[in-house]
């Protein structure tokens, strides 16, 4: 009784995320990866004429990648479709997450994919940019954890679907994220100090949240499930649950720490 309880809470709880999530991918669409919502609070801190630079500035970069929000959108329904089947007990549990997540990792690549192509012609080579200057050991721990809690759940067989799709949801995501670290300096020309010091604050932001993203679906497929699996592998989950915990704290802790550097950088070119 205790353990059909603790599912049908759990599926419960898991389709108002999936629901939550896509009407906000559908009404919000872009918020990830849209340049100015990275600007906003340095925004504040900036004079008139100063804000009035970056704009320009930011209009070149947005114009020049060009991300469609429809894809997103669509990633926003499939995960209010998914909320439903996650109140389907004939479905395993964690499936229908496990699609979501793929969704919207694809949902990634495809506005990166858009972005490298759309502003590969004004990629300058600088000086060589080290992926580990935006990728720092600590979120590289972190990722692997996260997914090594994953892995651990796959044993457990009823959740092994749901742990493929959410690993492979991260791989893809680490992909993204690593290639973005690496990445030219994207350059216009009408402002070289600030379009670098904007693209150094796009690559920081977009390579620490697109780790924190994928490590999100491990807390929330472990965090969900670890504490009604069979006593049989409740060790198994005890050991996924503090590797998935610890290892989000630190992603989120760096991603902070990441948007505040970024601040620095922009308000002393802005100086």
């Amino acid at each position: 009784m205790h353990h059909a309880f603790a599912e049908l809470w759990a599926r419960g709880w898991t389709a108002m995320v999936l629901a939550a999530l896509g009407t906000f991918q559908v009404v919000r669409p872009g918020f990830f990866y849209t340049c100015s919502v990275y600007f906003d609070r340095a925004r504040k801190k900036l004079s008139p004429a100063q804000s009035e630079r970056l704009q320009r500035v930011l209009d070149a970069r947005s114009d020049a990648e060009g991300v469609s929000p429809n894809a997103e959108r669509y990633a926003g329904i499939v995960g209010i479709a998914m909320a439903g089947l996650e109140l389907v007990p004939a479905i395993p549990f964690g499936v229908p997450y496990a699609i979501y997540c793929l969704a919207g990792a694809l949902t990634i690549l495809s506005s990166y994919v858009q972005i490298r192509r759309a502003t590969q012609r004004r990629a300058a080579p600088l000086v060589p940019r080290s992926p580990f200057d935006a990728l720092p050991p600590a979120m590289i721990a972190a990722l692997a954890a996260c997914f090594s809690g994953v892995a651990l759940f796959a044993i457990y067989p009823p959740y092994r679907a749901g742990a493929i799709g959410v690993g492979a949801a991260m791989l893809i995501l680490a992909w993204i994220a690593w290639r973005i670290a690496g990445s030219q300096a994207v350059l216009f020309g009408d402002d070289p100090q600030l379009e670098y010091a904007v693209d150094e604050r796009l690559r920081a932001n977009r390579v620490s949240g697109t780790v924190a993203l994928a490590c999100a679906p491990a807390v929330v497929l472990v965090g969900t499930t670890a504490v009604w699996i069979p006593s049989a592998y409740q060790s198994l989950g005890a050991v996924a649950m503090l590797l998935t915990y610890v290892a989000f704290g630190v992603a989120m802790f760096v991603n902070l720490m990441a948007r505040r550097g970024a601040d620095r950088l922009l308000s002393r070119t802005n100086g």
